[in-house]
């Protein structure tokens, strides 16, 4: 009882009192219909913080009967969820940050007018921290209070990765955005601007193909070698897919990402089992949960910051300043020593910083490859005829027992003031969400005769193109499609928060899709449950333990 007092007054108090305030100054858009709240400003928030697939589906109910745009009560703050193609779109954009407020350029979109903050004297204190009462607080069109929504999301994360308070403030008050040039109406100083600095190491070292290809070719090298210790050529070997891609897949990205000290100095097989125990909490972290509410997840996580900590202090003992090596043993690809070596060196933040956000890369480098291809395997083993037309087409990349990394990759996959959007007017300082498992899923958009959106069909991407001159040698040949779809398909996301590990993400997943499927002659035995003990009487699902991250992996196994 004495708990329930303790969690209940707080959450009153904060409520009652940002009610009275928020209500005096922001008022929910009448153009946008209002997602019924039975408890007001409670029972939404409360519906989507503990069952998030609920209110996901309480969300696509009422976007199907009355509106693309909908709006609720996130505790205090006005949110809108947007749906549809041509809604979406504009949220996705590549922005042109002119420094101008005044609303006469396109490339002023609503994704970069949307932002979020917290409070930057008290960076760990959070909405969900309900002892401080801290709410967090939309910003409006200020030069001192500008903040894109994607970096406000990352400021979000800050402290639940072990980030040093100071650091945090160091994100929190640039307002310059990551372009080159700069925001006109920032008064952040060039040497403080944290967000540039950080895009950079990206640009510069991730999505440049000379090293996202030696990254992918570590990566390469070392699944391979895996699989040839774990099956041995002439043999069958009855095992799970899932467990398999998640020991195997996890460890190979692992080692070229970060290279094989961060598993030696770690317990080899115990940190990539502990990086999955990572996975399975942090969504619950990273929200800004408090510790007192489950002490568990905390101890997980502090268990993985100290491991990649470990490797991330002792290689920086012994730094090789003079290297130009696209990879190399301590730190293993170049983007990850750059990234280290801008944290520490360049922006002059701490080690626990440092680990924080090389433990959060180490998260987004598993955490969706692996569910995807593991998806991936699962409808292509169980449908034979898919298979063998998998089959054909990746023989065709392999010279020999070698993979043509090139060629796999050439195969078919070729407010800051108000806005107005269609007719639905978005105030200042509104928080937008765009709900992409419901774009995904979107029976207008996807779905045709015989194949609904939410069941899996290989040629739903897939046209056929005719090559070559007629009477000589003219084919069909099959292409990946998704014309017409902008706003519809959001796998990387979009606009200045594009997810910057696309490019490897991409090819390491077809490098294991290709491998497995051109070495191995595989056959589908049966669904079972996750730890593969028992046979399940259904095919799987997404885990609704996960819902809410990026990529939902299958709650179950194949064998």
């Amino acid at each position: 009882m004495e708990t329930l007092t303790t969690f209940i007054l707080p959450l009153l108090i904060a409520i009652i009192t940002t009610l009275l305030y928020e209500t005096k100054r922001t008022k929910p858009c009448p153009k946008a219909p209002s997602i019924p709240d039975p408890i007001p400003f409670i029972s939404n928030t409360y519906l989507s913080l503990t069952n998030l697939p609920a209110f996901q589906a309480k969300v696509s109910f009422f976007q199907r009967t009355s509106s693309n745009v909908l709006t609720y009560r996130l505790g205090p703050k006005n949110v809108y969820i947007v749906q549809g193609a041509d809604n979406v779109s504009p949220l996705m954009r590549v922005t042109n940050d002119t420094g101008s407020c005044d609303g006469s350029r396109k490339a002023m979109q609503l994704a970069n007018a949307l932002t979020f903050q917290k409070d930057v004297e008290n960076p760990h204190h959070d909405w969900l921290d309900l002892s401080n009462c801290t709410i967090y607080m939309l910003k409006t069109c200020f030069p001192s209070q500008v903040r894109h929504s994607s970096e406000a999301f990352i400021v979000g994360i800050l402290a639940p990765l072990g980030f040093d308070s100071s650091d945090i403030k160091k994100f929190a008050r640039d307002t310059s955005s990551r372009l080159k040039k700069g925001s006109a109406w920032s008064d952040t100083p060039s040497h403080e601007r944290v967000w540039y600095g950080l895009h950079k190491v990206y640009e510069e070292w991730m999505t440049r193909k000379k090293f996202s290809y030696s990254m992918a070719g570590k990566y390469l090298d070392d699944f391979e070698s895996r699989l040839e210790n774990k099956f041995p050529v002439g043999e069958y070997v009855e095992g799970n897919v899932f467990q398999f891609l998640k020991d195997e897949m996890g460890a190979a990205s692992l080692v070229a990402m970060c290279g094989p000290r961060l598993l030696n100095m770690n317990g080899g097989r115990k940190f990539v089992d502990l990086a999955w125990e990572y996975d399975a909490i942090a969504f619950y972290i990273l929200t800004g949960a408090p510790r007192w509410w489950d002490r568990k997840p905390f101890e997980v996580s502090d268990k993985f910051l100290e491991a990649v900590g470990r490797w991330v202090e002792d290689g920086w003992k012994k730094f090789d300043w003079d290297t130009e090596a696209d990879w190399e043993e301590k730190f293993g690809s170049r983007f990850s020593r750059e990234m280290i070596k801008w944290f520490l060196h360049d922006a002059k933040m701490s080690m626990k910083s440092a680990r924080g956000w090389m433990g959060f890369v180490i998260f987004a480098l598993i955490s969706n490859t692996v569910p995807i291809t593991t998806w991936a395997l699962y409808e292509i083993i169980r449908d034979p005829v898919l298979l063998g037309e998998v089959r054909e087409e990746v023989l065709t990349v392999f010279e020999g027992r070698t993979l043509n990394t090139a060629n796999l990759l050439g195969l078919p996959l070729r407010i800051r003031q108000g806005f107005i959007l269609g007719d639905t007017i978005f105030p200042k300082g509104y928080l937008v969400q765009a709900m992409v498992t419901a774009a995904h899923r979107d029976e207008k958009t996807w779905s045709a005769e015989g194949h609904p959106a939410g069941k899996f069909w290989a040629q739903r991407h897939v046209k056929s193109v005719i090559k070559g001159a007629p009477g000589e040698g003219e084919r069909l040949i099959p292409e990946f499609d998704v014309a017409g779809k902008r706003g519809s398909f959001m796998s990387f996301g979009g606009g200045s928060g594009m997810c910057p590990g696309r490019f490897i993400a991409k090819q390491e997943i077809l490098m294991a899709l290709a491998t497995m499927i051109a070495r191995f002659d595989v056959e589908f035995v049966e669904w079972t449950t996750l730890d593969g003990g028992k046979a399940s009487d259904r095919a799987a699902r997404d885990d609704p333990r996960y819902d809410g991250t990026i990529v939902v992996p299958p709650d179950r196994e194949v064998k």
